[in-house]
């Protein structure tokens, strides 16, 4: 792990940056007062790229990047699906442990949603509500993707910060959509960093020898 860091140094300084103001906000600011912040100061144009933006790492992003390794090399391809499915395991589990109430739900029991803008396509369906805020999935899948994709890009550098930046926005997304708390966001990057680190390490322990059909790629 402490090579895996050292040789993404810009990721990983960045991301102990993030955590850090995220855990300084945690101890100053209130329970929900980060979607009280966002909620009055909305715009078309934010709506408009958090709305497109939250959805960059669900399944048809897997698919397209689990193909698109199959031509690069099918070892990273297996590593993909393989985050696709324990940051689906681990966030429903999570969820289900915790059982904690999206931000919907929870100003709806204060009496206090009425007060809160919330954004288009992002209300009281069944899919925003509920005991299911704890951690954010998708910036759970944010950060283990991109930070998995930054550990295995060639230039450690502009890349490594370009992808941190993404995952970053999407858990700012969740936020500002009014779909969780900036702790479930936190504990999903975390989360999130943590599994791409294991991923990693799993994926070089296997034989690097062209020989092995998951160092080949499929031919053009």
């Amino acid at each position: 792990m402490r090579r895996l860091i050292l040789q993404n140094r810009v990721f990983f300084t960045g991301f102990a940056a993030l955590l850090l103001l995220g855990g300084a906000l945690l101890v100053v600011i209130e329970h929900g007062d980060a979607i009280w912040f966002f909620s009055a100061g909305r715009t078309i144009y934010a709506d408009s790229f958090f709305r497109a933006w939250t959805r960059v790492v669900e399944i048809p992003t897997y698919l397209l990047l689990l193909v698109a390794f199959l031509f690069i090399r099918i070892r990273h391809s297996i590593a993909i699906a393989v985050t696709g499915i324990l940051v689906t395991v681990v966030g429903l589990g999570a969820k289900a442990f915790f059982a904690r109430n999206r931000p919907v739900s929870y100003f709806d029991e204060l009496n206090l949603l009425e007060k809160i803008r919330l954004v288009e396509g992002y209300g009281l369906d069944v899919l925003y509500t509920g005991a299911t805020s704890f951690p954010s999935g998708h910036t759970l899948s944010a950060f283990a993707l991109c930070g998995y994709l930054a550990f295995v890009a060639p230039r450690k550098g502009w890349v490594g910060a370009l992808l941190l930046c993404a995952a970053f926005l999407v858990g700012l997304s969740r936020i500002y959509l009014v779909q969780h708390f900036l702790e479930d966001v936190y504990a999903g990057a975390l989360l999130g960093v943590l599994l791409a680190m294991i991923i990693h390490e799993i994926q070089r322990r296997f034989p690097q020898d062209e020989g092995r059909w998951w160092n080949r790629r499929l031919r053009r």
